[in-house]
């Protein structure tokens, strides 16, 4: 296990300092040193601290920035090396004339403020504001950051140097516009030797570790980087690639242990925002895993003390030659197959790493540049595979998936730095767009039962009569369910909505009015009434409605019942009961005899009022009111502080909120069944 992962941790970690245009070595400091520190500090066994593709992006356009400020300043002595990003030397003692690399020194100076930065969010318990950052957006974000490292790459894959990643917008265009204007000047045996080294990483992780795991025979993953490395450094040295064919080589490793650094106060202003933003985003990526494994393993993890644990490693290891480390998907999912059980691990890790320092090193120095970028490429295959997910997310919820186009396009076309920006600006957008929605659905009730269900169950009528009016209790007493937080921002749409819900309701059973039966005629009773059967749509129209039709003829609702003891002598009303237990209320004239009309609405999926949806909440109480439509809720309104309903209009005999919908509804019933009776006493 150790020596798995110590050995992706190697290869990797080189090809990430080089993204971030520091040389190679710097990044075996940092496999040295991270896990090492994390087996200290850390909580979770299966995190793996070290480089990632990511953060090396984001730390490479400061780097370069600093370096051209510095350049300027200094009239202008630079020289470009074979690493992507220009080099930046600065006096190391001018009487002498000596000149040394500047690059680590900006390197080792940011990954202290990211420290300071994570640190601070650990000891504050700000961890939770990583909650705000939803993964589709982060997704979005990885995902166009991963197409700005493949560009970064194409360079060294095709040994065009005219071809390497600046910065600003439209950077990752302006990469492929230089490859084909330059196309002939390709290396052919560079890319070459890239496509085979991409070839042979994709055969072994697709086809045969695969295979191998499901036989039994291989229970880790196999350490196809290190293989491939080490077939190139053979390659490389016995056939001098740099020599006879102009195949660009990583060059010297120094030896031995990572030097003590001391990081730059006069550089630190200049690269604050940098820190704040590469600081929250490895934490977000870092928790996002902890938080994964904790969940799968049921341990219980404290994120803001791994969060306070990632800043002391990053200030720790910028002492240490290191830049801030972050984890990694592919690293820790090494761990998780060996089934480690504790942070100790990583000392084993750090300790081989250690060793290749000391004595591996300088022969590393002869690996061709394009083996390391073949690595980079195929270790983002799965990032890039988020790009399959979106037909998906469309399918399924909308929001996510334009979250996710939103910061992968303005990644992808603008910059990095701007993407997450704007991805965090849309996130929040999205969070306050969700607490201004309010909906209010309409519910009916399944015949049979206490359950009150979303478009489920609907009525058909017949033709009406020319002189006589039938009432069905559907038509009078309405269900609804308000869904979202009634706030300042959403309160001035709940009068409308409501509106539109008694609309819709009633468009609703003015459409089923005219509904007939296929090859069936209506008929009059001898009472000349017409006589209307509501059905529940469902493929098999005929057998239910048999089962209904048993059903009715066996109950009688306490509802009916009790309308038969206030009807008893009434010669005005009659009721009819229909095979699934509705009522009709027959009146001679519509427009004096209209029985009120109660809004049932269920507030249990309501989660908030403020002060100015509960003053809205009364006023449309009132108005709605007034016009003859009562309000019933369903629910506990005391739980909302604000509202005061001690001077709300009530319908007599009736509360002003009920348990449940089934209790309201009857309840209603109850209300409707003597206000006709009263009706026709007056």
């Amino acid at each position: 296990m150790s020596l798995k992962n110590s050995s992706c941790s190697s290869v990797t970690g080189m090809a990430y300092a080089m993204l971030a245009g520091l040389p190679p070595v710097y990044g075996l400091y940092v496999s040295f040193v991270a896990p090492i520190l994390y087996a200290l500090f850390g909580r979770c066994p299966q995190a793996s601290l070290g480089t990632f593709a990511v953060v090396s992006l984001l730390m490479a356009e400061p780097i370069e920035r600093l370096c051209a400020e510095t350049t300027e300043s200094l009239g202008g002595n630079t020289t470009n090396t074979e690493f992507p990003i220009p080099v930046c030397y600065v006096p190391e003692d001018p009487s002498a004339g000596e000149y040394f690399d500047y690059r680590p020194v900006i390197a080792f100076t940011l990954s202290f403020l990211i420290g300071i930065v994570q640190t601070s969010i650990g000891v504050l318990m700000l961890g939770k504001l990583t909650c705000y950052l939803a993964p589709a957006m982060v997704d979005g974000f990885v995902t166009g950051a991963a197409c700005h490292v493949l560009s970064s790459q194409v360079a060294s894959l095709f040994g065009i140097k005219q071809a390497k990643k600046g910065d600003g917008v439209g950077s990752l265009f302006l990469v492929f516009y230089n490859l084909f204007k330059h196309i002939r000047q390709t290396n052919l045996i560079t890319l070459a030797i890239s496509g085979i080294s991409i070839l042979f990483l994709l055969v072994i992780k697709l086809f045969i570790e695969p295979q191998l795991q499901r036989c039994g025979h291989c229970k880790f993953p196999v350490p196809s980087e290190l293989m491939l490395v080490a077939i190139g450094i053979v390659v490389s040295h016995f056939l001098e690639l740099q020599n006879n064919h102009n195949v660009t080589i990583v060059g010297g490793i120094a030896s031995g242990m990572p030097p003590i650094s001391v990081p730059q106060w006069n550089l630190m202003p200049p690269m604050v925002t940098d820190a704040i933003i590469i600081g929250f985003t490895s934490t977000f990526l870092t928790i996002s895993l902890v938080k994964l494994f904790a969940m799968k393993y049921k341990q219980d993890i404290d994120y803001n003390h791994e969060l306070t644990s990632l800043g002391v490693i990053s200030i720790i290891a910028s002492f240490f030659s290191s830049i801030a480390p972050s984890s990694s998907v592919s690293r820790s999912m090494v761990l998780e197959g060996a089934r480690v059980k504790t942070t100790l691990s990583g000392i084993p890790s750090g300790l081989l790493i250690i060793f290749v320092l000391l004595f591996l090193g300088p022969y590393f120095s002869v690996t061709p540049t394009c083996v390391l970028s073949a690595i980079i490429v195929v270790a983002l295959k799965n990032i890039i595979a988020h790009l399959l997910h979106t037909p998906k997310l469309w399918r399924t919820y909308k929001r996510d998936f334009f979250l996710f186009m939103i910061t992968f396009v303005v990644t992808l076309v603008l910059d990095v730095t701007i993407g997450l920006v704007v991805g965090v600006v849309a996130c929040l957008l999205a969070l306050t767009e969700q607490q201004r929605a309010l909906t209010i659905i309409l519910l009916d009730n399944l015949p049979g039962t206490e359950l009150f269900l979303h478009g489920r169950a609907k009525l058909a009528t017949g033709e009406l009569h020319s002189t006589k009016f039938l009432y069905p209790l559907s038509r009078s007493i309405i269900s609804c369910r308000l869904i979202g937080s009634l706030n300042f921002a959403s309160s001035e749409q709940l009068e409308s909505k409501i509106t539109k819900v008694l609309k819709e309701h009633e468009s609703r059973l003015s459409s089923l009015e005219d509904f007939k039966y296929p090859d069936q005629s209506t008929s009059l009773n001898p009472s000349n009434t017409v006589s209307a059967e509501p059905i529940l749509e469902t493929q098999k129209k005929h057998q239910q409605q048999q089962k209904r039709q048993n059903t009715a003829d066996k109950r009688l609702s306490a509802a009916e019942e009790a309308y038969r003891r206030f009807s008893s002598n009434l010669d005005r009303i009659e009721m009819a009961q229909d095979k699934t237990e509705e009522f009709y209320l027959e009146v001679h004239d519509k427009k004096e005899y209209a029985p009120q009309r109660f809004l049932l609405i269920d507030i249990s999926g309501m989660t908030d009022v403020d002060p100015a949806g509960a003053l809205c909440l009364s006023t449309v109480h009132e108005q709605f009111y007034s016009i003859g439509v009562v309000l019933v809720y369903i629910g506990d309104l005391s739980q909302f502080r604000c509202l005061d309903t001690s001077k709300w209009e009530r319908f007599p005999s009736l509360s002003l909120s009920y348990p449940t919908m089934y209790d309201g509804y009857l309840a209603c019933q109850h209300a409707l069944f003597e206000s006709m009776v009263n009706l026709h006493r007056c």
